[in-house]
């Protein structure tokens, strides 16, 4: 967050890795600069890896929800899977973007 202007100022098409236990939060951000850019990750890979699978898929829905608003949002972990997660963690997400992760096409072609 503490530089998130100087990155914005380069220009980017998106933003990756927006890691919440870095201090990003994804309402904030999306808020912030949403419009301006493509927004990338911000579940919370510490979650996946040592949390419950609750915390995990919590903090799915988390980005999912304050992510996809107004499109621009690509759903991803806040940084890359660390060597020795287990699979199942990831899947799991995998499942919640499934059921909770589609944009409307209809809503996009009026």
């Amino acid at each position: 967050m503490p530089i998130l202007d100087q990155l914005l100022e380069s220009n980017p098409h998106a933003l990756h890795s927006l890691d919440p236990q870095g201090g990003v939060d994804m309402a904030e951000i999306k808020k912030i600069c949403g419009d301006q850019v493509c927004m990338i990750g911000n579940v919370d890979c510490g979650k996946l890896d040592m949390g419950s699978e609750e915390e995990g898929i919590a903090s799915a829905r988390y980005a999912l929800k304050h992510g996809m608003p107004g499109g621009g949002y690509i759903f991803s972990t806040s940084n890359c899977v660390y060597t020795g997660m287990p699979l199942s963690r990831y899947e799991m997400i995998l499942e919640v973007w499934r059921r909770e992760g589609s944009y409307s096409i209809e809503k996009y072609m009026e």
